[in-house]
């Protein structure tokens, strides 16, 4: 008796995964990027008031990023 799996994949389920997980990936850095430049030009998170300064800094919404990463 033979005990070899044989695994066998769907090429464009695959690279339909693959290419959905890489775009939420690039949109969630690029989002932490952004969050951390507007903290570092403010000087205050999210919704918050440094003592520095006499507005709030904005909240934010949600977008999401339409782009092909490869």
């Amino acid at each position: 008796m033979n005990d070899e799996k044989i695994v066998k994949l769907d090429e464009c389920e695959l690279k339909a995964h693959l290419d959905k997980r890489i775009s939420e990936s690039v949109e969630e850095i690029l989002n932490l990027l952004l969050g951390e430049e507007a903290e570092g030009l403010c000087g205050a998170g999210r919704c918050e008031r440094s003592p520095d300064q006499v507005d709030t800094r904005a909240g934010d919404y949600k977008c999401n990023l339409h782009t092909k990463a490869r």
